[in-house]
């Protein structure tokens, strides 16, 4: 099946630090407007990556350093590293009941993706 070439465009691939050209998860952002009721943070938002849970974990089972490759200007596209910390998940207990896993694992994007 092919791939439409505008969503690859808009797709974040994540890499292991150690190989970062070496693709092995896809990944999107999330942005939630920040609140206020002043001007001054209008245009501001809270940015998070999200993908499944798997993809974040190393063979052991700690959260693994990551690179993540985005979308740029003119067709480019960037490459930052994601440190191993800062990844949240749902544990058993926040699940509804009857569920006992969810593969899905959320991170704040702090990192400088687009500079310049």
């Amino acid at each position: 099946m092919e791939i439409r070439s505008d969503l690859l465009e808009t797709t974040l691939f994540l890499s292991p630090a150690n190989a970062p050209r070496r693709r092995q998860a896809t990944a999107f952002l999330c942005s939630i407007p920040f609140s206020t009721t002043g001007d001054l943070f209008r245009n501001y938002a809270h940015v998070y990556l999200v993908t499944a849970r798997h993809c974040v974990l190393s063979t052991n089972g700690a959260y693994r350093t990551l690179v993540a490759e985005c979308p740029w200007m003119l067709g480019s596209r960037v490459r930052t590293e994601i440190p191993a910390d800062g990844w949240v998940h749902f544990t058993a207990d926040e699940l509804p009941s009857g569920e006992d896993w969810v593969d899905i694992a959320v991170r704040p994007l702090t990192e400088d993706i687009y500079s310049g």
